[in-house]
């Protein structure tokens, strides 16, 4: 039998970080300069929003304007109800930047929800159960195992509340609650910053992650630096811990997985039968052969391309958008996708 040809499918990965975001927009430049064109965007937090910008068609020059003139004001802004303290559940008022991503043409929902716009999914967190809960604009294959984090897929029309709920900094932000779905959800890096599972599962064959802090183990805070964290900074130091870690599971689990097909592979048919029997209990022939099968549909998976900052960002610049900063940003993010893109463009022009 010939072997089936998969289609070759791009996806891009955007990590969380709040106002470090503009980072992805630097990337995002260099992608769209040698003519890296996502086929599937996977957003959470501030990159769902960029996910989204860019599922909507916005170039790299646009998505700059956009940046430039986002600042604080227009994302946040304090609470003035201070006698109901006891009632609260968030610390900052967002309507200011849902009213910002709407009258400054961050999307074009239409666009988004049509034929013609890539697979766009935006990353959630259900804040009653801790699902991970994903809304995406085309339908997901179905996951071939379970695991120990439960994931929800909602094929729906993509809206300003999906974007925002994957926004939702627990305690910082408010909740979102999203149009007939009765649950309320909050930002999707509380449980997976960087869903590999879902670009995967979206078809994708070649995947670039960006990251908005160092990944390597060697990742740490400087000795000289340690002593400028304050109460109010170092939220944002254990939220990059969270991300990290998330990230590196999937990770490690992605390699796992490639360790696993590989070994399959060379097991004969009776061997297989051997491992489903006493690796999974199975006693039925009904039940041996739909692990069999299961098993025989996992394929190598080509290790993401990552790229990220060699040192963390200012964790202060989770909660602040200043667009002196947003310049840096992007040159940073620029300078890093070259760094690590580099490599790979000269292995295609010698392939």
């Amino acid at each position: 039998m010939k072997e089936q040809q998969v289609a070759h499918r791009r996806a891009l990965i955007l990590s969380g970080g709040g106002g470090r975001g503009a980072y992805h927009r630097g990337v995002y430049e260099y992608l769209e300069a040698i003519g890296w064109r996502p086929d599937i965007l996977v957003g959470t937090s501030i990159g769902a929003i960029n996910a989204a910008a860019i599922a909507s068609g916005r170039t790299a020059a646009q998505l700059k304007e956009l940046w430039l003139g986002l600042d604080s004001g227009k994302v946040q802004r304090l609470r003035t109800d201070i006698l109901n303290f006891d009632r609260w559940t968030y610390l900052l008022d967002t309507s200011p930047w849902r009213r910002s991503l709407m009258e400054d043409g961050w999307f074009d929902f239409d666009y988004i929800n049509s034929d013609q716009s890539p697979t766009l999914a935006i990353v959630t967190t259900d804040v009653w159960t801790g699902d991970i809960t994903v809304f995406c604009n085309r339908p997901l294959a179905k996951s071939r195992s379970g695991g120990p984090r439960s994931k929800r897929v909602r094929c729906v029309p993509i809206t300003l509340d999906h974007i925002m709920a994957s926004c939702s900094i627990p305690i910082v932000y408010p909740w979102t609650s999203v149009g007939s779905e009765e649950a309320t959800y909050w930002d999707g890096a509380v449980v997976s910053n960087t869903p590999l599972g879902t670009a995967l599962r979206a078809g994708a064959t070649e995947i670039v992650v960006v990251l908005l802090s160092p990944w390597e183990e060697r990742a740490a805070v400087p000795a000289e630096g340690r002593t400028s964290f304050k109460l109010w900074t170092l939220p944002g130091l254990a939220l990059d811990w969270v991300l990290l870690a998330s990230f590196r599971a999937d990770l490690k689990l992605c390699k796992a997985l490639n360790m696993f097909a590989a070994a399959y592979e060379l097991l004969d048919e009776t061997q297989r039968q051997q491992v489903v029997k006493q690796l999974w209990g199975a006693t039925t022939a009904e039940e041996q052969d739909a692990l069999l099968e299961r098993l025989g549909s996992y394929q190598f998976v080509q290790p993401p391309l990552i790229i990220a900052p060699r040192q963390l960002l200012p964790v202060e610049q989770i909660v602040t958008y200043d667009p002196k900063a947003h310049r840096e940003l992007f040159k940073q993010g620029y300078a890093d996708a070259v760094r690590e893109m580099r490599h790979v463009i000269a292995d295609e022009d010698h392939g």
